[in-house]
C-alpha cells in the first residue's frame, strides 16, 4: 500500500483527510487485482476506503472489521489501518486501538509506521500520554523523513508532559537528525504540531 499522502489523524482536530484514498484505488495501489476471491477483497476493500473518504465512517468502520480477517497478512494490516481511522473519527479510541494494532505488524514499514503514529494519536485522546509518546517515537523512526521527524517532535513533547526529560531529548535530537538539523522544539516555536 503507497502511504506516502495518507496521513495519521490529528487529535485536535479531525480533518477530511484521505483524498489520497481515491487515487490509490484509481491507481490500483490498494490491493491488485489477482481475479477470483481477490477481485471481490478488492472491491470490499475499495468500498472500505471510499466509505471512509465520503465520512461514512461507521460504514467504514464495519467494512474494515469485515476485511480485517480476511486476505493476506499485508491485506488485514490495510483493513486494520482504514478501521483504525474511521473508529478514531467515531470516538472508538479502543476498537480504533485494536484495529490499529493490527497494521502496527504488517511487514510494510511505512504502514508500521503510520498505523504506530496514529495508535499514539489515539492514545493521546485516551490521555496515555507515556504510552502515546512510545508509540509516536517508535512510528517516527519507523517512517523517517518529515513526517517521522513530526511525529517524533510530538513524542518529545508527549515525553516532556510525563516528565521524561531525557526521553524527550532523545526524540528531539533524533527528530533533527531526521530533517537535517532543522526540527524546531515544538514548545518553543509557540505551535502545536498538527498531522494532516
Amino acid at each position: 500500500m503507497n502511504m506516502t499522502r495518507m496521513r495519521p489523524i490529528d487529535p485536535v482536530r479531525t480533518i477530511g483527510l484521505l483524498p489520497l484514498l481515491g487515487s490509490l484505488l484509481g491507481a490500483g495501489l490498494l490491493l491488485p487485482a489477482l481475479g477470483g476471491c481477490d477481485d471481490q477483497l478488492r472491491r470490499d476493500q475499495e468500498a472500505a476506503v471510499l466509505a471512509l473518504e465520503r465520512g461514512e465512517d461507521r460504514l467504514a468502520l464495519e467494512d474494515a472489521r469485515r476485511l480485517s480477517g480476511r486476505g493476506s497478512s499485508l491485506q488485514r494490516a490495510e483493513a486494520g489501518y482504514i478501521g483504525g481511522l474511521a473508529a478514531f473519527r467515531l470516538g472508538e479510541y479502543r476498537e480504533a486501538i485494536r484495529l490499529l494494532d493490527l497494521a502496527t505488524t504488517s511487514s510494510d514499514a511505512e504502514l508500521r509506521g503510520m498505523a504506530l503514529i496514529q495508535r499514539g494519536t489515539v492514545e493521546l485522546a485516551l490521555g496515555q500520554t507515556r504510552r502515546a509518546a512510545g508509540s509516536l517515537e517508535a512510528g517516527g523512526t519507523s517512517l523517517g523523513g518529515e513526517l517521522g521527524a513530526r511525529a517524533l517532535l510530538r513524542a518529545s513533547e508527549s515525553y516532556q508532559t510525563a516528565r521524561l526529560e531525557a526521553d524527550a531529548r532523545r526524540c528531539r535530537e533524533a527528530a533533527r537528525r531526521l530533517d537535517g538539523g532543522t526540527a524546531i522544539d515544538p514548545s518553543l516555536a509557540g505551535y502545536t504540531l498538527q498531522f494532516g
